[in-house]
């Protein structure tokens, strides 16, 4: 019985902590409405999993000045992103910088999709 109850405890323990790992790399978007009005202005929000600092951010944000620049509020985790003239191919590199960040998933509403399926129907 000790066995069993111990199995258990086990099993349900990594449950909980495989599903801790991979909500550390979902960002939220503000939703569909507010993505297509972000393709016409060309500023996006992200909020960030809490793991990415404001020193990592200003860090990759060097990378990214030709394309877009990045205004990041730690107390949020609350990204901004500017795109610069290119947009239409600063929007894809910002995938990368949502990569470089950790992000494998958004939230996009109540959905929660893929990077590759975000960049796909929100960045091209």
């Amino acid at each position: 019985m000790k066995k069993l109850l111990f199995t258990l405890i086990a099993v349900l323990t990594l449950t909980v902590t495989g599903f801790s790992q991979d909500v550390e790399k979902i960002a939220i978007t503000e939703g569909k409405a507010e993505l297509a009005k972000s393709k016409v202005s060309g500023e996006y929000t992200y909020t960030l999993p809490t793991h990415v600092t404001e020193e990592y951010v200003k860090k990759v944000s060097k990378y990214y000045v030709s394309y877009f620049t990045i205004a990041f509020d730690a107390s949020t985790q609350e990204a901004v992103v500017t795109m610069n003239s290119e947009a239409e191919k600063g929007e894809m590199v910002m995938g990368r910088f949502l990569s470089s960040c950790g992000v494998r998933e958004l939230k996009v509403d109540e959905s929660t999709i893929t990077l590759d399926e975000f960049m796909r129907t929100y960045l091209k």
